[in-house]
């Protein structure tokens, strides 16, 4: 595992400390990332963060130890908004990840 590996690691284990204490912390912590994604300067390590903090929030403990859970979202069964369907087409992977507080 490289230095980058390393510090993805630390920065998942600081977030996941900052998000065991309250589902609001955890509220606080997502809401923060998603802003991250939102700025694009930002997006990439963001996305990243994410990458790596996916494989400890997936279980079905993480939502009692966490705060939140990961899950996927098939956005292909979207098809009574036109609109949605329409985008959710256009991308090559056709599920999303969201998170439950």
């Amino acid at each position: 595992m490289g230095s980058a590996g390393v510090e993805d690691a630390a920065a998942v284990a600081a977030f996941l400390e900052r998000c065991a204490p309250s589902g609001d912390a955890a509220y606080g912590e997502l809401k923060a990332v998603l802003g991250r994604l939102h700025e694009p300067t930002t997006r990439r390590a963001a996305r990243a963060f994410l990458t790596a903090l996916r494989p400890f929030c997936s279980s079905g403990d993480s939502l009692a130890r966490y705060g939140f859970r990961i899950h996927d979202l098939s956005l292909l069964h979207c098809a009574h908004d036109h609109q949605f369907s329409e985008r959710a087409t256009a991308t090559s992977d056709q599920s999303q990840t969201y998170a439950t507080c």
